[in-house]
């Protein structure tokens, strides 16, 4: 999954997943749609497929149909006029209103995801009960994390469009604290054997000690739908999502791949996931 040298402008693939999600969520047809912002369905069709950015007066009517508060379309039309040099092109920092149904949106578009984590597990193989223990990530972007609507963004065993995903880990995330509760860190890793067991997701570990050379933290790559099949990476912050492709994109894409090539084989990464579970399970046992 590699970016190409024809990589579309990342603003117009956030908005052209956000279209689809509010149309989806609105249970609108194409036809519908096109019909209200007084479009052929084959013009929204390129918008919602990033190819080019929606005109100011059908943005605003799709925007009423979809019943989309003002500031939410602010953000959209404000990224559709925007034309900016080839570095604002292919990074996209997004803290503006809705940033998080956004994130979920681009997810849920994406075909193919790859992750990795060295401070936190993605949040594409968080449990409920560790998402809920992620204090520093309940922020604007992050919302949902508790009460009714908490962790909705997409996990592996929900529903999405993913062909493939391919996560790395590093070990010292499975002897990490949570809350001073190791229950909390067993049920997370029990749920990532689960993942595993049933093929859900290829999930390996790179031993802590191991020097990759590559970004230190968390970030998740998208890979988008045709025409364009570009992937983009999205750096999470407790405040911020900002995507990145383009040159940016393919340096990331170079670190993950020699940090997935020093990570162990599937076999291994399994068992040390059991391992972990299990001495977890067996600590929380003990606290109680």
């Amino acid at each position: 999954m590699t970016s190409t040298s024809n990589d579309p402008p990342v603003r117009l693939l956030v908005i052209g997943s956000s279209l689809i999600h509010m149309r989806g969520l609105r249970g609108v047809s194409l036809v519908q749609a096109a019909k209200a912002a007084r479009v052929g369905p084959d013009e929204l069709t390129s918008w919602e497929s990033g190819q080019i950015p929606s005109g100011e007066k059908s943005l605003a009517r799709l925007m009423r149909l979809y019943r989309q508060p003002p500031e939410v379309h602010r953000v959209l039309a404000d990224w559709a006029t925007g034309i900016g040099d080839d570095g604002t092109r292919h990074v996209l920092p997004d803290t503006a209103p809705g940033a998080h149904d956004r994130l979920v949106a681009f997810e849920g578009y994406a075909v193919g995801v790859q992750a990795c984590g060295s401070c936190t597990f993605p949040a594409l193989v968080c449990c409920s009960a560790y998402a809920d223990s992620l204090v520093p990530m309940r922020s604007p972007v992050m919302v949902g994390l508790t009460g009714p609507g908490r962790w909705r963004r997409p996990v592996v065993t929900g529903l999405h469009s993913w062909g493939q995903v391919d996560v790395v880990l590093e070990e010292s995330l499975l002897q990490q604290q949570c809350n001073s509760d190791p229950r909390i860190l067993a049920d997370q890793l029990t749920y990532l054997c689960e993942v595993v067991d049933k093929g859900l997701a290829d999930i390996r570990i790179i031993r802590t000690d191991t020097d990759t050379g590559v970004y230190s933290g968390d970030l998740l790559s998208l890979t988008m739908p045709d025409p364009y099949n570009s992937t983009v990476w999205v750096h999470t912050t407790p405040d911020s999502a900002t995507y990145i492709n383009g040159s940016l994109g393919r340096e990331h894409q170079r670190g993950f791949d020699a940090m997935s090539a020093r990570a162990e084989a599937l076999p291994l990464s399994a068992d040390l996931l059991h391992e972990a579970a299990a001495a977890c399970t067996a600590r929380g046992a003990e606290a109680q």
